[in-house]
């Protein structure tokens, strides 16, 4: 048996948001993970899960190298990913507030008022 390249991949990319975890780089390098984390999973979805997607459309049952069908490696790429984004929600939100403890403040759309709206428009 071989390994998945997509599971393969996802822990791979679980490397680079373990990243954000590391207190010996500096919380911007932390932050700039976390982005890094989300960029690389987009391209993930568009070109590898995307290419999944199409085989289930085919009815394509066939197990890979792995011994995965495409059902059940979504699935699992399912399962996978809503654990590495509600870790990195958690992660990401510890490195808002340590921003926040420094000074630097961070406005969420869900938190603009009349007067914010008003001068970004105006900018």
């Amino acid at each position: 048996m071989y390994f998945n390249r997509e599971l393969s991949w996802l822990k791979f990319n679980e490397r680079v948001l373990d990243e954000v975890t590391n207190e010996t780089l500096s919380l911007f390098e932390r932050i700039k993970f976390s982005a890094i984390f989300s960029d690389n999973l987009d391209e993930f979805f568009m070109i590898r899960v995307a290419s999944i997607q199409e085989q289930i459309k085919a009815n394509y049952e066939n197990q890979d190298d792995s011994g995965y069908t495409p059902n059940e490696i979504f699935c699992k790429i399912h399962d996978t990913v809503n654990t590495l984004l509600n870790r990195q929600q958690c992660i990401t939100e510890v490195c808002i507030n340590q921003l926040d403890d420094q000074g630097i403040n961070l406005i969420r759309k869900k938190n603009y008022d009349e007067k914010l709206i008003r001068k970004m428009e105006t900018y």
